[in-house]
């Protein structure tokens, strides 16, 4: 097995449950396979990065990550091919992936979460931008592709509507809900209902509904600060993980 030799910032799951790949601040990317013994390390892929967030595509062939390089690459994590990049001018907080079109959201330090098209996954391209008064922290797509859930430095999760080509459209609808006084470091949408999930500095797990504006369904008071929150793809349990281990 192989540990990160410093602190885990990503947590990601395959489509299909079997895989697990995270990212921490040591620059490595682990990809393990899920037992009922527990986690077996398939593949380490080494960057000179801080990285921060990582993701399995929908068909989980492609894998994206990003950190204080301000950039994101999408890479089939099974071949030693380098794969697209795309640079930004602020660091890369976390990213997510449209779960029936092409889509990539990318959450950014510099206040914004755009919106990169890897049809073509060795040429990225940016498809539209939606800004924000704070940094984003995190962000997810619902499981019917129609919404964008982001959560910020100021500890509000937000909520936007998406056009059919899973971008932000003029006028969309646009609401959000305060849950802290600090900021939302995680957010993860349920796999298959109008759930979402968010956590961060208030030491706190929020499950909130999505289909009738953001409506907060319940809380956990877990007194560590939460690092990252993910729904396992069965959408029946929680995976947390905290600053405490």
């Amino acid at each position: 097995e192989h540990s990160h030799s410093a602190r885990v910032q990503g947590v990601t799951f395959s489509p299909n449950g079997e895989l697990i790949a995270s990212c921490g601040r040591d620059g490595n990317i682990v990809v393990s396979r899920v037992s009922e013994s527990g986690l077996t390390s398939e593949r380490v892929l080494k960057y000179k990065d801080d990285l921060h967030a990582v993701g399995f595509s929908p068909s989980g062939d492609l894998l994206a990550f990003g950190g204080d390089q301000k950039k994101v690459r999408v890479l089939d994590p099974q071949s030693d091919e380098p794969g697209g990049e795309y640079q930004f001018r602020s660091r890369v907080w976390d990213i997510a992936f449209h779960p029936t079109l092409p889509v990539l959201g990318v959450g950014l330090k510099g206040n914004a979460v755009v919106f990169l098209d890897y049809e073509d996954p060795q040429q990225l391209a940016k498809l539209s931008v939606l800004e924000y008064d704070n940094d984003v922290n995190a962000v997810a797509f619902s499981s019917d592709g129609g919404w964008l859930i982001c959560g910020d430095d100021d500890g509000y999760v937000h909520r936007a509507k998406l056009s059919a080509d899973g971008v932000p459209s003029s006028g969309a609808t646009h609401d959000r809900c305060k849950l802290s006084k600090r900021w939302i470091k995680s957010v993860d949408c349920h796999p298959f209902e109008p759930l979402a999930v968010a956590a961060g500095r208030g030491r706190r797990v929020w499950l909130l509904s999505l289909d009738d504006g953001l409506r907060i369904r319940g809380n956990l008071d877990r007194g560590d600060t939460i690092e990252v929150v993910r729904f396992t793809p069965c959408g029946r349990f929680v995976v947390i993980g905290d600053d405490d281990g």
